[in-house]
């Protein structure tokens, strides 16, 4: 704690008062705060990590779960580049719409519209006995990604 405050006060001492020790003093208890709010975060994202472990299924065989992998990366891969971006920001990294509409820097319509693409396309891949006669389905063709 106290390197950090002190690396802190290296990269802003052209910022220190004259007297810097109330300074300091502010800076490390902020340091602190800042670390024990991560840890209690860290550990109550461990609390559910293990409470969602223990309902959920058991885990495929590994020859298994590698199939999947492999079936999930292939139909990311036929979505385009701005369907997939916005899949992860969803699905991989947790991201509500409109937090995910602004990494990306689109409204949340034009990411809703995305997700929706990207979730048919990949459904199609890896699902394609919708493509059989009689199936209500629809082929959908790559998109050209716009910024």
């Amino acid at each position: 704690m106290v390197s950090e405050t002190f690396l802190h006060a290296w990269r802003r001492r052209a910022e220190l008062p004259a007297e810097p020790l109330p300074w300091l003093l502010v800076t490390a208890r902020h340091t602190i705060h800042n670390r024990t709010r991560g840890q209690r975060r860290a550990e109550s994202l461990w609390q559910q990590a293990v409470s969602e472990y223990w309902r959920t299924p058991a885990p495929l065989p590994p020859d298994e779960a590698v199939a999947e992998r492999d079936a999930m990366i292939a139909a990311l891969a036929a979505c385009s580049p701005a369907e997939r971006e916005a899949l992860l920001l969803i699905a991989w990294d947790g991201l509500t719409y409109a937090d995910a509409a602004a990494v990306l820097g689109c409204s949340e319509r034009a990411l809703t519209v995305r997700v929706s693409r990207g979730r048919a396309r990949m459904t199609q891949y890896l699902h394609p006995a919708a493509d059989a006669p009689g199936a209500i389905a629809t082929r959908m063709t790559p998109v050209k990604d716009t910024p």
